[in-house]
């Protein structure tokens, strides 16, 4: 229970830390939730969802009740924190989109990029695509391009 409660705690803060990122009303280049804290909050749900799995074979006493509520309560904040960073851009330009994929995803395979047509300052999203292993970056509805890892 307090090796839940202690990842418990830190999904708060990593939770924390991404909410008062970007206050209303910001520019967009102040906005942006880069790929070393994605990174970050991508390791803590899979981390979570580890501590989950573990807690759901505990014994079903008071102890293994309460461990279960508060992993399955982690993994929801984790889930939480990684939509969060998901509504915010990655990057706001092409050379800041190469910077940001080499910080949110080290161990990636290949790298497709395709920005014909669009500004040098363009946001950019990241959408995972996890059962895929695969991130999408997105300028809007167009897909400019995708991370493999």
């Amino acid at each position: 229970l307090r090796e839940i409660r202690a990842a418990y705690d830190l999904t708060h803060f990593h939770l924390s830390g991404i909410a008062t990122a970007a206050p209303v009303g910001q520019s967009l280049p102040r906005d942006l939730i880069g790929g070393a804290r994605r990174a970050i909050l991508e390791q803590n749900l899979q981390a979570a969802l580890e501590l989950a799995a573990q807690a759901r074979t505990l014994p079903v006493t008071l102890t293994g009740v309460r461990a279960r509520v508060v992993a399955l309560d982690n993994v929801a904040v984790a889930q939480e924190a990684c939509d969060v960073a998901e509504g915010h851009p990655i990057a706001a330009t092409l050379s800041g989109l190469v910077q940001e994929i080499r910080l949110l995803c080290p161990g990636a395979t290949q790298v497709a990029l395709n920005w014909t047509g669009l500004a040098d300052a363009t946001p950019v999203f990241a959408r995972p695509q996890r059962e895929l292993r695969e991130i999408r970056l997105m300028a809007g509805t167009q897909q400019v391009g995708t991370v493999w890892y």
